[in-house]
């Protein structure tokens, strides 16, 4: 899915149930699994570093035990970054399956492993903030 640099899109066209998902035989896509809640910096870099020449990039987004986020929240999120061709909110294992049924190449790369250490880093970021009394609003204080 080729986008025009400077255009607009809508990126909710981007999040794609697994039988709307068109892959076409011959293309060669990278799959991206993990829970990415929170949806942060760090998340968004884990997602970019499987970015290859040619090749397609879609993400899927696992369930997690304690999400600050719902799955379609994450999606929406992850479908704004530009190289991201699809998001897709199923098992990750179905992905690879339909890919590979309609005769494309897939390769999975399982960010999973960094989703614990992603979310304790945000969370000690929010706790340093408020510690610091950073962000804290005109008239509201701290309890």
């Amino acid at each position: 899915m080729a986008h025009a640099k400077g255009a607009l899109l809508d990126t909710r066209t981007k999040i794609v149930g697994v039988a709307d998902w068109i892959v076409e035989p011959g293309e060669e896509w990278v799959v991206v699994a993990g829970v990415f809640d929170p949806v942060t910096l760090e998340a968004a870099n884990a997602v970019m570093r499987h970015v290859e020449p040619g090749a397609k990039l879609a993400v899927v987004v696992a369930e997690g035990s304690q999400n600050l986020l719902s799955r379609e929240a994450r999606a929406n999120l992850l479908a704004a970054l530009r190289e991201v061709d699809a998001v897709l909110i199923e098992d990750v294992d179905v992905v690879i399956d339909r890919a590979t049924q309609q005769g494309a190449r897939a390769t999975l790369r399982d960010e999973s492993a960094g989703d614990p250490q992603r979310a304790e880093d945000f969370s000690r970021f929010v706790l340093e903030r408020q510690a610091a009394g950073i962000g804290a609003q005109p008239g509201k204080h701290s309890q």
